[in-house]
Formats: structure tokens, C-alpha cells, sequence
């Protein structure tokens, strides 16, 4: 036991079975299909948009969810695709180059001036879009949110690729350095490095001091990862992961990939904090995701299916919560609950409090475990596992707190560690909890008995982030401004949940490759930066 001024450590050696979990059912729609392809759909809010080729060329419809009308946005003789939605205001690829304009009217907020432009992402004060042959390809964009509109290029050596924005920051794939993702801030012409390299996609959201980057990145020849950073490139999360994933979108505490381990590419859903893993509607054919929105009622995630007629768009819809986060296990308020580690901090002289507890429990084995954090008139806090984040001070902002994330003990030990900052009396108090089961428990590192048919570009919202800190590699500035399966109806879905941390699941027969990771569904043990 870890003892100081104000500070309670105490670490209890317990052994928990492994308890299951429960598989969330959500509600799976078709929003378009017929002659042609439909793709590319964009979610936010109630609309969903997309590329229609019903006429042979491509248009940019929207669907209204809350009446189920659908209307044009753009059409014309040549294709009009690649949209992308903030709230109001909606981009999207033409031959002519990029247009950014409000959904409701119509109202034109940037006609299209860059032929070959593709991929645009657009937020409610900015837009950004590749332009420029392969190979060489640099970041156009476009700022309209508070004052005079002001355009320009994000040029560097290389390609810049795969776009994603967040108020005025831009989130991007740097191929010339290997793969690093940069954030860019547009109005500022701040510029820093969250991952270092082997990027394959990048999305991004959140708001000042709260900014959140998710990234598909390649970490073997044959493994991809999907990690969550800070503003600053403190990792929060990973999911390691055989085969390829890409695609990444993020809304809030949910991220959406596309996973392509079975050869086909599939839809998934993971809950970043909780550790939850969902493929949405298991499918023997090819989905490619769109987008990806939540709130405090439901997750939905837009994607294309592949279907005897084409590419036709669908949308998944999870009710929130999800059955307690998909455990059927313990919450930090279960009585009775077996406890390994506690660490209590409360603020006394100086300028922070710290503390550390190392916990063990069973035969060795990898063991499901709970962490229960709650923070009360902190103004800063924070929280690692081995090394990686739990908990960020953006977790505290209001100065009090409750989270519950589900982890994975390595070999039944970890090492916790906390620090507090605030006025005199602040306390941070966190909790690892084992998940118990019945006699017989599945070994949570051991695969499923009968792996289900697991799974299978971000929706840029909010407002532009704080300052997070920086990286001090060189990146390019901005420059200065310029000119410038027959589809219909409702089915319930009760596909198979893929455990976060390990677990068991059961499904279709076919059995995807993710479905066979489970053991390795996990947070990486990271150095905290």
C-alpha cells in the first residue's frame, strides 16, 4: 500500500472469472436504392445525403429522416458526388471542382473553381478538399465561419490526402513523412503532428480543449491498428487488429472503420472508452462506410451495401445507452463488486497530487477488469493503465466526473497510476474492478467457440479545437489568402458483438478474420507522452 499526505492507495489481489457480453440490437434502414449506384452517404443530424446514379450520371440527394421525403441538392448532366454535411451546410465534388453551400436554400457559399479536386469535408466554418495529380497532391480550402471568406492551399512535397475538419482544423494524412497525421489549424496557422506515421485515414471532432483525432494506421505488414489521439497526440485508445482497416470516422466516443481482414470489407463500430466492438449488420457481401453520427439518444452509422442491383445506402441505428454499454456484467455500483486496486488522491499543499497502486489477481491469465473514476471540484486530472490514458484533463472540464471504461488486465496485473490538481479539498478516487462469471467462463485471451461473420470516409462537426499543445516537427504553413438482397423496409439487427478487451461471440457462419482477434482487443501499452 502507496501512503502520502491526503492520499489512500490500496491494491487487493483477487481472482474474477470472465463474464460475457451482451449484443446490442439496433435497427437497420434502407434510405436509397434502384437503377445505379448510391453511395458516398453523409449523416448529421436529420438528413442523410448522397450520390444518386439512378439516371446515369451521378446526383447529390438528401433524404429527411424525421418526414422520409427526399429531395435534389445538385444535379446537372455531369456527376456531382462525394458529399459531405455539418449541420447546415453541405460540400461536395463536381467536374468543375469543389461546392460548398447551405442545404436548406441552396444559397451558394463557394461556387466550384478546381477541376480534379476530390474527397471535400466540410464543418460549419471551414472546408477542405485534395487538389492536384497524384503524387503531388496539396489541400485546398476555404474559410466562411466568422468574417471575410478566405481560401487558399496547404502545399507541401508529396501527397496530402484523405482530409477531415473539425471547426477550423484540419485533421491530414502527410504521405511525404511517412504517413503522419497534422492537425492544421486554418484561422491560426498552427500546425502540428498527433501520430507519427503509417496513417491510412484520419477523422476528427470535438471542440476546443476537447479534440479528438481517430486514425487507421499500419503498424506491421499485415496488421493495421485503430487509435484515438488528444489535440495534443497523447494516445487515449487503440484496437489492435489483424488485416487491413480503413476509413475511420468519429463522432463523440464512437469511432466507425471499415475492416477488410476477411477480404471484403465490413462495417464496424467501436466504442472507444467503453471498449464495446459492434458490427452493425454482418453481411457476406461488400459495405463501404459513409458516415458516422451520435448523440445522447443513438449511433448511426451510414454506409453502402453491395446488393444483386448495385451499391444501394442503409442506415444503422443503436438506441443509447446500449443495454448498460453491452455488459451483462458489473457496473461500479454493484454491490458486492470484487475490487483489485483502489487509488484515492485528495488535494492538498503543492501544486498536484500523485499516486500509484500496481495490482494482481489470478493464475496469469488476461483478466477483464472495470475502472471506475469519479472526480469531484478538480480543475485537472488524469489517469493511465499501464502507461495509457484512461482518463484526460478534457474529462474534467466541469470539475466533476463519472466514468466507467471496460479494460483488459495483461496477465492479470496492471499498473495505475493518477494525479489531481485543484483547490484544497479536489479528490480523484479510481477503482479496478474484476468481472466476475459463473463457474466455466470462457478464458477472455482464448478465441470464441463459434466465431460469428464479424465486421466488415470522418463527419467533420463541432467547433475548432484549443490549444492542445504541440509537436515541435516542422509542418507546412498556410499561406497567405488566395483568390479564389432487393432492399426495403425495417429489419431488427441482432448481429454479433465482438467484446471490447475479449469475450465471446457468435454470429454467421462465415466468420470473419476480426471475429478471431478477440484475444487482442485491447489498449496498448503505451508510455505516457
Amino acid at each position: 500500500m502507496l501512503t502520502r499526505s491526503h492520499m489512500a492507495a490500496l491494491a487487493l489481489a483477487l481472482v474474477a472469472p470472465y463474464v460475457a457480453r451482451a449484443t446490442p440490437i439496433g435497427t437497420f434502414t434502407w434510405i436509397a436504392s434502384g437503377p445505379g449506384d448510391q453511395t458516398d452517404p453523409a449523416i448529421d443530424g436529420r438528413y442523410v445525403l448522397y450520390a444518386d446514379g439512378t439516371r446515369g450520371s451521378l446526383d447529390v440527394l438528401a433524404r429527411d429522416l424525421a418526414t422520409g421525403e427526399t429531395r435534389v441538392v445538385a444535379a446537372g448532366p455531369d456527376d456531382e458526388d462525394s458529399p459531405d454535411l455539418a449541420r447546415s451546410v453541405v460540400a461536395y465534388r463536381t467536374d468543375a471542382g469543389i461546392t460548398v453551400a447551405y442545404l436548406a436554400t441552396g444559397t451558394l457559399l463557394r461556387p466550384p473553381a478546381e477541376p480534379g479536386a476530390r474527397a471535400p469535408a466540410v464543418s460549419t466554418s471551414a472546408a477542405v478538399w485534395e487538389v492536384g495529380r497524384d503524387g503531388a497532391r496539396d489541400l485546398g480550402w476555404f474559410l466562411f465561419g466568422s468574417g471575410a471568406p478566405r481560401s487558399g492551399v496547404v502545399a507541401a512535397p508529396g501527397d496530402q490526402r484523405a482530409p477531415a475538419v473539425s471547426g477550423t482544423t484540419v485533421a491530414y494524412v502527410d504521405a511525404a513523412a511517412g504517413g503522419a497525421v497534422r492537425l492544421l489549424d486554418l484561422a491560426r496557422g498552427e500546425a502540428r503532428v498527433v501520430s507519427p506515421g503509417g496513417a491510412t485515414g484520419v477523422a476528427i471532432d470535438g471542440g476546443p480543449g476537447a479534440l479528438r483525432v481517430a486514425v487507421t494506421r499500419a503498424v506491421a505488414d499485415t496488421s493495421t491498428d485503430v487509435e484515438v489521439y488528444d489535440g495534443a497526440g497523447q494516445l487515449l485508445a487503440a484496437l489492435p487488429l489483424p488485416g487491413e482497416q480503413r476509413r475511420p470516422r468519429l463522432s463523440g466516443e464512437w469511432v466507425a472503420f471499415e475492416d477488410l481482414s476477411s477480404g471484403r470489407s465490413q462495417v464496424v463500430l467501436w466504442a472507444w472508452r467503453s471498449g464495446l466492438v459492434h458490427a452493425p449488420r454482418p453481411y457476406a457481401g461488400e459495405q463501404l462506410l459513409g458516415d458516422l453520427a451520435a448523440d445522447d439518444d443513438a449511433v448511426r452509422v451510414a454506409f453502402s451495401e453491395r446488393t444483386s442491383g448495385g451499391l444501394d445506402v442503409g442506415l444503422y441505428t443503436l438506441p443509447l445507452p446500449v443495454a448498460d454499454d453491452g455488459a451483462s456484467g458489473i457496473r461500479c455500483d454493484s454491490p458486492g463488486a470484487l475490487v483489485l486496486a483502489e487509488l484515492t488522491l485528495t488535494r492538498g499543499t503543492g501544486a498536484v497530487t500523485t499516486g500509484a497502486v500496481a495490482f494482481a489477481g489470478g493464475d496469469g491469465a488476461d483478466l477483464p477488469i472495470l475502472v471506475c473514476i469519479d472526480a469531484a471540484k478538480v480543475s485537472s486530472a488524469w489517469a493511465t493503465l499501464d502507461g495509457a490514458a484512461l482518463a484526460v484533463p478534457g474529462d474534467f472540464a466541469s470539475g466533476s466526473a463519472h466514468l466507467e471504461l471496460r479494460r483488459i488486465a495483461r496477465g492479470g496485473e496492471g499498473l495505475l497510476e493518477a494525479g489531481v490538481e485543484g483547490k484544497r479539498g479536489a479528490s480523484l478516487r479510481v477503482r479496478v474492478l474484476a468481472e466476475p462469471v459463473p463457474d466455466g467462463g470462457q478464458d477472455p485471451g482464448a478465441p470464441p467457440d463459434d466465431p460469428g461473420q464479424g465486421p466488415g470516409d470522418g463527419g467533420p462537426g463541432g467547433d475548432d479545437d484549443g490549444d492542445d499543445g504541440s509537436d515541435e516537427e516542422p509542418t507546412p504553413t498556410v499561406p497567405g489568402d488566395g483568390d479564389d438482397d432487393a432492399p426495403g423496409g425495417e429489419d431488427e439487427q441482432d448481429g454479433p458483438t465482438l467484446p471490447g478487451r475479449g469475450g465471446c461471440a457468435s454470429g454467421g457462419a462465415d466468420g470473419l478474420a476480426i471475429a478471431g482477434a478477440l484475444a487482442l482487443l485491447r489498449l496498448r501499452r503505451r508510455t505516457r507522452a
